[in-house]
């Protein structure tokens, strides 16, 4: 039954355009509404080892374009995107704060001094930012991300690994259990979706509403969590097409 819903999600996936082989295309999300015609970039320019801000530019908005502006929504009501950019909630004090500022805060460790030192220059003008976006945003203009260097964030290894990494730890990570019990995941090992060998496979792939590894009969070794993937070891591919049949309206990142 896993290799007929992964079918599914295979033909699913083709329809669209996309392709596990590209986790990008199928991981980012369309941030605009009815109401989108453009986006507000704050400008960013690399000089001298350091980052300068350079005002607040208005773009339209395409769809076609999204893997550039990388959005993905944050898991939870208080969780940060994935990658900064937002749509503009009700306050936008609030949203540049949690979405914007607050992925800075959260990341740094993925990116080291560069998304530091982003960071640090949008930090250091955070009120001009606010002013020039209040002055500049409306209904219809209603996403804000980063430009840098005259770059979406998107044409930015930083960023593209980043939210890749984030997304898949929700497979091999969750903050339920307790100690070395939090990560489930093995090197070189077969993936029983696809049944090759694959570099990486996780413990924590929620295929079926039933199978869940907080109950004993679901957990071998032990049940000791951690070993989960050997239970039901998936791959990031499969995990990707098998999760979107299995469950097509949860925000599965």
């Amino acid at each position: 039954m896993i290799e007929a819903i992964k079918k599914i999600g295979e033909y699913s996936l083709q329809k669209q355009g996309k392709n596990v082989s590209e986790p990008l295309a199928i991981l980012v999300d369309d941030p605009s509404n009815r109401d989108t015609q453009n986006v507000l970039f704050i400008i960013l320019e690399s000089r001298d080892n350091e980052f300068k801000y350079r005002g607040i530019d208005i773009e339209e908005y395409s769809k076609g374009r999204m893997r550039k502006y990388l959005y993905k929504k944050g898991k939870g009501p208080r969780g940060s995107n994935l990658a900064p950019t937002t749509k503009i909630a009700r306050f936008i004090e609030t949203t540049f704060k949690k979405n914007i500022l607050g992925w800075f805060e959260i990341e740094p460790e993925k990116g080291a001094n560069f998304f530091v030192k982003v960071g640090n220059c949008l930090k250091e003008n955070r009120e001009k930012i606010l002013d020039e976006l209040k002055k500049k945003y409306s209904k219809e203009n209603n996403i804000i991300s980063l430009k840098i260097d005259n770059k979406y964030i998107g044409d930015y290894p930083e960023f593209k690994n980043s939210l890749i990494e984030t997304a898949k730890k929700g497979y091999y990570f969750t903050k339920s259990f307790k100690g070395d019990n939090k990560v489930s995941k093995s090197e070189n090992k077969i993936c029983c979706v696809c049944n090759k060998r694959q570099k990486e496979v996780y413990g924590f792939v929620g295929t079926y509403k039933f199978y869940t590894v907080d109950k004993p009969g679901f957990v071998s070794g032990g049940f000791k969590q951690k070993n989960a993937w050997r239970n039901y070891p998936v791959c990031l591919n499969c995990a990707l097409e098998v999760a979107r049949l299995s469950r097509p309206n949860l925000n599965l990142f």
